[in-house]
């Protein structure tokens, strides 16, 4: 396991996010790129839902998917402010700092951003 996959696999433990890992190379997908990629993985793997940033939009046309027999949604996050030990709030750091200042509340502080329910 390399160092990238480990480190996600760590945050999310000790997030306390029980989820299951596959890699999309895993799925042997060759041949498609952008968004047909993603359609093929979500397939191989079983999915009937993709989510994706809000930025997403500009980037992927919802009538492909839906003809591929996915469903896409665009997330809406809005970065919540927590407590830091030094000085003013600085946004948009590693999920390490949360997980320095918030400990056990880093997850309900990182759900409470989400503007969708899915």
């Amino acid at each position: 396991m390399d160092y990238t996959a480990g480190s996600v696999r760590l945050i999310a433990d000790l997030l306390g996010i029980d989820v299951r890992f596959q890699y999309a190379s895993s799925f042997n997908i060759t041949r498609s790129r952008g968004a047909e990629k993603v359609v093929d993985i979500c397939l191989a793997a079983g999915a009937t839902e993709y989510l994706d940033g809000v930025s997403g939009r500009k980037l992927y046309d919802q009538e492909f998917f839906s003809r591929k027999g996915v469903k896409i949604y665009f997330h809406e996050y809005n970065h919540p402010v927590y407590r830091q030990l030094h000085g003013e709030f600085v946004s948009h750091l590693s999920v390490i700092d949360l997980l320095f200042n918030e400990g056990l509340n880093s997850l309900a502080i990182l759900r409470s951003g989400g503007k969708n329910n899915f």
